[in-house]
């Protein structure tokens, strides 16, 4: 039990420290791409999440751009199949809220 208890607290420890990372963010399209685990997925629009709230009017229009295109992108692509948009509802909700 305890072994299970430092593991855990020693991954809490790694998220904190790549949501907090400043470049964190730059990684999120390989995770919300590539990532099958919804919790994942989640933590990474997290992570885009506090960047638009805190650093968005500094980033390049370019940045926020691509950003922009890249998550409609990825909601265009799973509201192409109803199997997908049933699946990823949640996920969905939570990119139009990222927009």
């Amino acid at each position: 039990k305890q072994w299970y208890q430092r593991r855990v607290r020693a991954a809490q420890e790694v998220l904190v420290k790549l949501q907090t990372h400043p470049d964190a963010w730059q990684r999120v399209d390989l995770i919300l791409e590539y990532s099958t685990n919804q919790e994942t997925k989640h933590y990474a629009l997290q992570i885009l999440t506090n960047v638009i709230k805190t650093r968005w009017k500094i980033l390049p229009r370019t940045q926020c751009d691509g950003v922009k295109k890249f998550i409609v992108g990825i909601i265009i692509n799973i509201s192409s199949d109803a199997t997908a948009i049933e699946k990823e509802k949640v996920f969905l909700n939570q990119l139009n809220t990222v927009l």
